[in-house]
């Protein structure tokens, strides 16, 4: 699991704290919070960030390990993922599976306010726990997005043992650790439990995507592999180049051009994932520089493609 702390570091310029002496701790130097590594599996972290709809950092983006999100905060949250757009307020919980494009964007000027748990396949809680958090994945089906929205009673208990794990972490003392693993264990318990309750699943709202902007994303995840420039888009739309630039990036966060790059490295992930060479994967996914491939490639998944290939 250290790999996802090495990828953070090399894409989000990650520093270790100097004062840590049990527990490895990664501050972001440009949000502040601090990233925890737990038993070399979880990577764990409180964020609270004051965002307007003009100005929030998250763009369009994927990487290749599970993102546990639980809302703490009052704020509403518009979540995106692929094509499911969901309101996220307080007690909402997002599981979102490995190599789903998502992002989030303020409704309204707001604190966003919320725990975050990376994780990958191989997660080893106990055998009890791991047959009841399988479940709760869908582990296999990963095209399946989590989303609860938990009754107040469950998130109190939820957000309490965070705040116990997060303290837990900040004494850095000699069990902090493992403290923090069982108190993170329990809530994988619970969203367990509460995943089986039918009446904490909602329905997944469209919201505030205009159509011709979803027809321009779905054709550009058809396509990707034929788009040469935004020109291609414009002219098969009838719209500007301009208006179609303006207009994805208002919604998305995300220019054209690297939303385009991530359809191609994601691409050559899962022709890596079946064997095929990295010279060969770089070719079938547009790709005709290997020096250029692999700096966009590890811009995206943090790592070469030839180190993601050999873990596989």
């Amino acid at each position: 699991m250290i790999d996802i702390v090495k990828s953070k570091i090399a894409t989000e310029k990650y520093c270790a704290s100097d004062s840590c002496k049990y527990v490895k701790a990664y501050r972001n130097v440009k949000n502040t919070w601090i990233n925890y590594l737990i038993d070399e599996q979880i990577i764990f972290s409180h964020r609270k960030n004051d965002y307007t709809q003009t100005q929030f950092p998250e763009h369009l983006h994927t990487h290749e390990y599970w993102e546990l999100t639980i809302n703490i905060g009052d704020g509403d949250i518009q979540y995106i993922t692929d094509y499911k757009y969901l309101s996220s307020k307080k007690g909402t919980v997002r599981l979102t599976p490995p190599f789903t494009t998502h992002m989030y964007r303020p409704i309204a000027p707001n604190c966003y306010d919320r725990y975050i748990i990376y994780f990958k396949n191989n997660l080893s809680i106990t055998p009890s726990l791991n047959n009841k958090f399988m479940n709760f994945m869908n582990i296999g089906d990963t095209d399946t997005l989590i989303y609860l929205n938990l009754p107040e009673n469950e998130i109190t208990n939820i957000i309490s043992r965070l705040n116990r794990a997060e303290k837990s972490l900040h004494r850095d003392e000699k069990y902090s650790e493992a403290m923090a693993f069982w108190e993170i264990a329990g809530v994988f318990l619970t969203l367990s439990q509460c995943n089986s309750d039918p009446k904490n699943k909602n329905e997944i709202p469209l919201l505030y995507i205009p159509e011709f902007i979803q027809e321009i994303k779905q054709y550009i995840d058809d396509n990707f592999l034929d788009i040469k420039s935004v020109d291609d888009l414009a002219k098969n739309f009838f719209y500007t180049r301009e208006h179609i630039t303006r207009s994805f990036k208002k919604y998305y966060n995300t220019a054209i051009y690297e939303y385009i790059l991530q359809r191609k490295i994601l691409n050559s992930c899962t022709l890596l994932n079946q064997g095929i060479t990295v010279e060969r994967a770089a070719e079938l996914s547009g790709f005709n520089n290997m020096s250029s491939f692999i700096k966009i490639f590890k811009k995206h998944i943090g790592k070469t493609p030839s180190e993601y290939k050999n873990q596989q």
